[in-house]
C-alpha cells in the first residue's frame, strides 16, 4: 500500500481540525498528560500553557486578526474527539514563493502510528491548496527518528540544520 493511500485510511480514523478556543480545557490536558515525553524533544513550553485561565486568552489572541494569517493551528482527535496531538504553519509569509514553519506533536500513547506522517501530509496539501504557500520548512532532532522520518516521507529533505520541503 503507497503513503497516500495508508494516509488517507490513517486519516478516515482521525479528524484534523482548526484550533478554537472552546479547545482549552482539552489541549491543558494533552499538553500536561504529554509534557515529560514532549520535553525530551522539545524545549519546555511557558507555565501558561498549563492553565487554562492563562491559556485561552493566548488562544484567542493567536486565533484573531494578523496573527491568524501568520499562524496556522491544527488539532490532530480520535474519531471520538480525543485530542492525540497538534500540528501548525507558523510565520507564515505569502510573498514570492510563500513559506512557512511546520511544528508538530503526537502524544506519546499515539507514537508510532503513522499519525505524525498523516498529518505531514494533510497539513503539506493544505498549505499549497489552501493557502497558497509553496514550502515549508520543519526542525526535528536527529535522534528523533520518528519525526525525521515522518518528514522524510512526505517529502521533506535533510539540510545540514533543518529537514525543508521543495
Amino acid at each position: 500500500m503507497s503513503s497516500r493511500i495508508r494516509n488517507r485510511v490513517l486519516l478516515k480514523n482521525l479528524q484534523i481540525r482548526p484550533l478554537a478556543v472552546t479547545d482549552v480545557t482539552a489541549l491543558v490536558e494533552f499538553e500536561t498528560e504529554n509534557r515529560t515525553f514532549f520535553e525530551k524533544s522539545v524545549p519546555p513550553r511557558a507555565p501558561e500553557n498549563f492553565n487554562e485561565q492563562q491559556l485561552a486568552p493566548l488562544i484567542g489572541e493567536l486565533l484573531v486578526g494578523e496573527n491568524a494569517d501568520q499562524n496556522k493551528f491544527y488539532l490532530i482527535l480520535t474519531g471520538a474527539g480525543k485530542i492525540v496531538g497538534r500540528i501548525n504553519m507558523t510565520s507564515i509569509n505569502r510573498e514570492k514563493l510563500g513559506t512557512a514553519a511546520l511544528g508538530y506533536r503526537v502524544a506519546q500513547a499515539y507514537c508510532q502510528r503513522g499519525i505524525a506522517t498523516a498529518a505531514v501530509a494533510f497539513i503539506c496539501d493544505e498549505a499549497k491548496k489552501r493557502h497558497g504557500l509553496g514550502q515549508l520548512t520543519a526542525q526535528a532532532l536527529r535522534e528523533n527518528i520518528g519525526s525525521t522520518n515522518a518528514l522524510l516521507r512526505n517529502g521533506f529533505q535533510r539540510i545540514p540544520d533543518d529537514i525543508q520541503a521543495v
